[in-house]
């Protein structure tokens, strides 16, 4: 079963194809996995492919979920209305399947590092203030784990990029620590400098000579003349 379409010049070209495999599929996830990959294509090149093309693919995969009898898939404001009445235990049992679906969908976004603001704060609330405190069905024991699950992996991814950023920065602040400390222990000495050379002494010894050869020769020239 290939469900994997084929572009050329804006138009899905196995398209016909697609929608009788879609007919065979009997996986809900990976159907409506396919559904978001649409969307995210759709939105990243809106006029790669033809609309009539893309709204026709749409359609078939939602009437193949709906065949399925798999809940709609709602969005962040749909799950804040239902939450409200999950809360209030008013909810249908459709309705709260479509939560669980959205919550799914929430969990897969978290594991990708794609999950938004809003979707992130939904899943958090579901999962910290509803789930946390009651007695779960297997449903939602399974989506509860796997939230913790997902947690606990990028704690501990987060533990090792912490441990490792540390671990470059204590090689230098060592360094730093151990200069310091060494000036701490010896306070009265400093580190050693190349100083000048002091070349007065040179001049001025040079300079007596000088002087005095000159004041011999006069006296001796003196003393001729005498």
């Amino acid at each position: 079963m290939n469900l994997e379409p084929s572009i050329r010049n804006g138009r899905i070209l196995n398209l016909n194809d697609i929608l009788v495999s879609l007919k065979k599929c009997t996986d809900a996830d990976y159907l409506t996995d396919y559904i978001d990959e649409i969307e995210s294509y759709v939105s990243d090149y809106p006029d790669a492919v033809s609309q009539d093309d893309i709204n026709t693919l749409k359609s078939a995969l939602k009437e193949r979920l709906k065949t399925l009898k798999v809940p709609p898939l709602i969005g962040y404001y749909e799950f804040a209305d239902l939450y409200k009445k999950l809360l209030e235990k008013t909810q249908t049992k459709e309705e709260e399947a479509s939560i669980q679906r959205y919550i799914a969908k929430c969990l897969k976004l978290l594991e990708k590092e794609q999950i938004s603001f809003d979707e992130q704060n939904a899943l958090d609330l579901y999962m910290n203030d509803y789930l946390a405190n009651k007695l779960k069905t297997k449903s939602e024991e399974n989506l509860f784990k796997r939230y913790n699950d997902i947690l606990v992996f990028c704690s501990i991814c987060w533990f090792h990029y912490v441990r490792n950023t540390l671990k470059s920065q204590c090689f230098f602040g060592i360094i730093k620590i151990n200069k310091s400390r060494m000036l701490e222990k010896n306070p009265g000495k400093k580190p050693l400098r190349i100083k000048p050379i002091n070349t007065n002494g040179r001049i001025i010894a040079i300079t007596l000579i000088e002087v005095t050869v000159l004041v011999g020769i006069l006296l001796g020239v003196l003393a001729i003349a005498k």
